[in-house]
């Protein structure tokens, strides 16, 4: 993972890189399993709607009875908003998983580690920027949910299969499963950076080293920055052409680069 000559280098200790590789590790693994989980909860949750729409429809459903479903759409609304619900509460789990293996990181190389309460503040307010923008995808899943409906509406008359409808609502919640997922990804890594920067200030370190794998995965921005050490103010000022702050996202939609405090006896 690390390229540990280039680091050792800069004056950063072996046993520092050691232990960075496994926090790494372990972020990754988190990550993954969040993925996971939220791919299997939209699958899970479509196989839900199915069911609840085809016990709606009855036996012998045609197209045209897709109106009903159309016109109350209460339950099924409930059970996307039940999905956006599960949604955050994974964001949680793995957000708190990502923040105390950085704490423990920090621990275990000599870095104080006491947010206070602006730091803890500061915490919650993108903990509650980052659930406001994953809400914003329940109203784009119910409005695939209907197009879908509507278009099962278009094909009139004719027996109404599970497997039709079973199509129509894995075609209508892959864009709000794709999009949910994103963004728990990119808001998990985004607090843990804000952590990262929290834990600094309040050590008096002004610098950080970007630090993440160089695979065929990483954007040319991150290329560029991999294994290198940069103050704050350089940081405030990156422009990774996606979205920002860099300290937040660093190079984008689900990044998965950290930007680790380094103590500044580490460095030249």
């Amino acid at each position: 993972m690390s390229a540990s000559p280039r680091l050792e280098s800069l004056g950063i200790p072996a046993e520092w890189i050691a232990l960075l590789d496994e926090l790494t590790l372990r972020s990754h693994r988190v990550l993954d399993l969040l993925d996971d989980q939220l791919n299997a909860g939209f699958t899970q949750r479509a196989a839900d709607l199915v069911r609840l729409m085809a016990s709606v429809l009855g036996d012998g459903w045609d197209g045209r009875d897709a109106l009903k479903l159309l016109a109350n759409s209460r339950q099924w609304r409930a059970a996307l908003g039940e999905q956006y619900a599960a949604v955050a509460q994974a964001l949680d789990h793995a957000a708190a998983v990502l923040a105390r293996d950085a704490l423990d990181f920090y621990r275990a190389t000599g870095v104080s580690v006491s947010p206070g309460a602006d730091g803890l503040s500061r915490l919650a307010a993108i903990r509650r920027q980052n659930l406001t923008e994953i809400s914003k995808g329940q109203p784009v899943a119910e409005r695939q949910v209907r197009d879908g409906l509507r278009r099962l509406l278009a094909t009139g008359p004719g027996a109404g299969t599970t497997a039709q409808l079973a199509e129509t609502m894995q075609q209508a919640l892959a864009l709000p499963a794709a999009q949910a997922r994103s963004a728990a990804l990119t808001a998990a890594m985004g607090e843990t950076r804000t952590l990262n920067r929290v834990v600094a200030e309040q050590a008096g370190i002004d610098r950080f080293l970007y630090y993440g794998p160089l695979d065929r995965l990483a954007r040319p921005f991150c290329r560029a920055h991999v294994n290198r050490v940069f103050s704050r103010l350089q940081i405030d000022e990156m422009d990774n052409g996606q979205v920002g702050p860099v300290f937040t996202y660093a190079g984008g939609y689900r990044c998965r680069h950290q930007l680790v405090a380094v103590p500044d006896g580490f460095t030249p």
